[in-house]
């Protein structure tokens, strides 16, 4: 079910930053872990997937998904979806977004123009189409 709302706390968009600018400018790729709290999807954990992200897109390895997933739940989250960037870029889905990114989860896109000016899009794919969710708690929100 679609949250109304993100809330993204800092002990996630402190690894997800500093993976963003590790990976630069490859894409980054990682998992998102934390909680439903009402209609709100809470973001507190991530478990990067290393070495999926390419400089046109990535691709996320069915084992390493199951892993991180796993360490997820190991940790007491719920997987809520993905999160990944796009280096040099906007914080919206693009159009291979739209086209692959898997449906009825939360996916984090994280933009910018060099990796200390991130911004970072939350969103609900159904079918092709990206809802926008209000996204609270990230200091570069879009």
């Amino acid at each position: 079910m679609r949250p109304a709302r993100v809330r993204l706390a800092a002990s996630a968009w402190q690894p997800i930053a500093a993976n963003t600018a590790a990976a630069w400018p490859r894409e980054m790729v990682a998992v998102l872990g934390g909680r439903r709290e009402g209609e709100a999807a809470v973001v507190e954990a991530i478990v990067a997937l290393t070495g999926a992200g390419g400089t046109r897109g990535f691709a996320a390895d069915p084992v390493r998904f199951l892993a991180a997933e796993a360490s997820l739940r190991a940790a007491g989250w719920a997987w809520l979806g993905f999160v990944h960037s796009h280096p040099g870029g906007t914080a919206a889905p693009s159009a291979l977004d739209r086209a692959t990114l898997w449906r009825g989860c939360i996916q984090l896109v994280v933009g910018g123009v060099d990796p200390t000016r991130l911004q970072v899009g939350a969103y609900w794919l159904d079918e092709s189409v990206p809802h926008p969710l209000p996204l609270a708690g990230a200091a570069g929100a879009a």
